[in-house]
């Protein structure tokens, strides 16, 4: 479901994604002088700053509570002192998309398991989604894990460190190619732990959009 709205407040400072014909960036909000310009960082590609040349269009989107936003816009110039900007035009309508339905994304979490007898095994978990994800492991075997117990889960994030401890509900178990892999369930949706983890899902879904 989407729609058009002109009601949308960019988030200064937050991530966004630049699309550039059917290639995706990374960039950062930095300002917005309304109804004129908005202003991004310059993404990066292969250590060099990309380079567009000025009245190219491109599609920046973004997420906000669940809502990806996305507008077109037009570079108007481009700055490379004292920072890397791009300047570009402030969009007069805004695309939303409810994204509050959600997806699994594939992912390499070096993580670790503890299951209620206070066993460890180490693995990785190999896809996310808002509620849970699939752990893989090749130090276990399927009778050590049962449909329904709990467990608790700590995982390495590439950026913002480990996050211990999120409580979880077993909801599958199967052997493919050696691995044992572990469907689990998040058992709660406030506490720390989760909301650190939410916030890395949701990172990786506005790139995915």
């Amino acid at each position: 479901m989407s729609d058009n709205r002109n009601d949308i407040v960019i988030p200064v400072g937050e991530l966004c994604q630049v699309q550039i014909g059917v290639i995706k960036y990374r960039s950062v909000f930095r300002g917005v002088c309304a109804p004129k310009y908005v202003l991004l960082d310059i993404p990066i590609v292969k250590g060099k700053y990309e380079v567009i040349p000025a009245g190219s269009i491109f599609i920046v989107r973004f997420l906000d509570e669940g809502m990806v936003h996305g507008f077109e816009t037009t570079l108007v110039k481009s700055y490379t002192k004292p920072f890397n900007l791009w300047v570009a035009d402030y969009p007069y309508k805004f695309k939303t998309i409810n994204m509050r339905q959600s997806r699994r994304i594939s992912t390499l979490l070096p993580t670790r398991l503890e299951t209620k007898a206070s066993t460890f095994f180490d693995g990785a978990i190999i896809d996310i989604s808002e509620k849970g994800g699939l752990f893989s492991t090749i130090d276990a075997d399927e009778s050590n894990f049962s449909k329904g117990a709990t467990c608790h889960v700590s995982v390495s994030f590439p950026s913002s460190g480990e996050v211990e401890n999120i409580k979880c509900k077993v909801c599958s178990v199967q052997t493919i190619q050696n691995h044992v892999q572990v469907g689990l369930c998040f058992l709660e949706d406030k506490g720390k732990p989760y909301l650190r983890f939410k916030s890395f899902y949701d990172s990786c879904r506005v790139m995915w959009v």
